[in-house]
């Protein structure tokens, strides 16, 4: 027995004694033996172990050989694996059946050691042989879909040769329609300065259309043309100089023409080179700038003459600035004057507001002197209340004098003053009633901010004294704001006991709310009033501020 024919053996059998023996004459014979006694088993083990042969019982316990046969050839991984019945089976039907599922092999029991070790050798080795032609069938497989890779993709290449050729050979005509095109001189030479191709244009220029040109240097074509010799030759000394340049060169040209001024090109010579130094071709493109020139000249000629003019625009100009300039002079001395007078009305007009402010001041003390000769309790409220108008419009021109702008002032300040003097004046407790005020970034002119005041002044005073009875606690608020319309919104509420059943603002009694009416109507503004939680005053005017 050869070693390439060793194998691995699965011994199937529910007898010990015919497992031991197996197992001991295969593995003298060099192969390796695994062992189950049942088909359970068995078939676990086959997945584990992958054996060569199966040699396997069939009359077994929980699962018979037949059935085991069955699975391993129902198995992808398992189908190709010999399977040898060594059974006491001797029925044609049962080896019918066993040959049917799949079977290599059967043998009938009592085998022989000689039949089992011949059969099993032969088994193994047809089972590497298939093993072998199995691989060599991928590899021809795998080389047979490489070689039919390599065709297509050498197919795919020669179809893109063949088409790159196409294109090349479009593109070369192509490009030699568009030279042949171009109103311009394009040529190219060789190293020596040899004519290898040149456009239909620089043929008709140099009355080179029936020469036969390529391979001709500039000094025998001057042969063919005595009118354009000396351009020939002008032309090869120009290249040289190209050449020694060794780089880009580029030159206005003239040539002349049998009829009218000479010609001029704007010449571009590109030298090439071989990696080693020597001279490769020469490309000339040349362009016809002859109108170019003479626009040139022309522009230049108007250029000198608006030169002239400008020159004598500037002297007029300096003229003119030397008059403007005394003009200016005189303009700053009155602006200067204007402002001296402007300062001197504002502080005018901060005196006027000081003073009248004062004068305020001096009837509000009047006023408190009278008081002390009242005994009437109403009439003694009447002064109390004058008093507090009074020192509303008195704030709104402290705020003018001390501000810099003497035609608006800033509200919440404003606001903020009125209604802690107010405060001050009626409520003993601070802890009793609170103060709310909310005014945003409102500026208003003296006309408009005068009749705000006393608004807030006459409904604070009223909700200070009517709101909160019997030492009641609650809380005032002042809101104030400008809409994006310029419209104004000015809100007065209490959290007190509220506004009395069907009040009218009109028609009331209270000499306060008639005030309120009247500015309402001077401010050209709405009055809305509002009984819920306590009593709400909002009033909404447009103001006339534009700052």
């Amino acid at each position: 027995m050869t070693e390439e024919h060793t194998g691995t053996i699965l011994v199937v059998d529910d007898s010990p004694g015919n497992i031991t023996l197996l197992s001991d004459m295969l593995t003298q014979r060099g192969h390796k033996v695994y062992s189950a006694e049942d088909g359970l088993l068995a078939l676990r083990m086959v997945k584990s172990a992958q054996p060569d042969l199966v040699l396997l019982d069939i009359v077994m316990p929980n699962m018979d050989g037949f059935k085991v046969c069955q699975y391993l050839k129902a198995g992808v991984d398992t189908r190709d694996i010999p399977v040898v019945f060594m059974t006491s089976l001797a029925d044609t039907r049962d080896k019918v059946r066993g040959f049917r599922l799949g079977a290599a092999d059967y043998i009938t029991k009592p085998f022989q050691s000689e039949e089992v070790l011949a059969r099993v050798d032969t088994l193994l080795a047809l089972h590497t042989l298939r093993k072998r032609l199995v691989v060599q069938n991928a590899e021809l497989v795998r080389s047979n879909r490489e070689l039919a890779d390599l065709n297509e993709a050498l197919g795919g290449q020669i179809v893109q040769h063949r088409k790159m050729e196409l294109a090349l050979h479009e593109s070369e005509e192509q490009l030699r329609t568009l030279i042949n095109a171009m109103p311009d001189i394009v040529a190219f030479k060789d190293g020596e300065g040899r004519w290898l191709e040149a456009n239909d244009f620089d043929l008709r220029l140099f009355q080179l259309e029936g020469v036969d040109y390529r391979g001709k240097k500039d000094s025998e074509l001057a042969a063919y043309s005595t009118f354009y010799h000396d351009a020939f030759q002008g032309c090869e000394a120009s290249d040289e100089l190209a050449w020694q340049a060794r780089s880009a060169s580029r030159a206005d040209e003239a040539i002349p023409r049998p009829s009218g001024p000479p010609m001029v090109f704007d010449v571009i010579k590109v030298p090439m080179f071989h990696q080693d130094g020597r001279r490769k071709g020469l490309v000339v493109v040349g362009r016809d700038i002859t109108e170019r020139k003479r626009v040139e000249a022309e522009l230049k000629r108007y250029q000198e003459q608006l030169e002239h003019l400008v020159d004598e625009r500037t002297a007029e100009l300096a003229q003119t600035n030397s008059h403007l300039q005394a003009e200016v002079a005189e303009r700053k001395h009155a602006e200067e004057l204007v402002k001296a007078s402007l300062a001197e009305k504002e502080v005018l007009l901060k005196e006027v507001h000081h003073r009248v402010k004062n004068n305020l001041q001096i009837i509000s003390t009047l006023l408190d002197l009278q008081t002390e000769s009242i005994h009437d309790d109403h009439a003694l409220k009447s002064f109390r209340d004058s008093q507090d108008r009074i020192k509303a419009m008195a704030l709104i021109h402290e705020r003018l004098y001390q501000s810099r702008d003497l035609a608006s002032i800033d509200f919440a300040e404003y606001v903020n003053n009125l209604a802690g003097f107010l405060f001050h004046s009626y409520v003993q407790d601070p802890e009793q009633i609170s103060l709310s005020i909310d005014v945003g970034d409102v500026v208003l002119e003296i006309d408009e901010a005068i009749p705000c005041g006393l608004i807030i002044n006459e409904l604070i005073t009223n909700c200070l004294k009517h709101a909160f009875p019997e030492g009641r606690k609650g809380e005032i608020a002042i809101i104030c704001h400008v809409g994006g319309n310029g419209l104004v919104t000015l809100e007065v509420a209490d959290t007190g006991i509220g506004l009395p059943a069907g009040l009218d603002l009109h028609t009331a009694g209270s000499l306060g709310l008639q005030i309120v009416a009247m500015l309402v109507r001077q401010l050209r503004g709405n009055v809305e009033m509002r009984s819920c939680n306590g009593a709400s005053f909002i009033i909404t005017f447009a103001s006339n501020f534009r700052g």
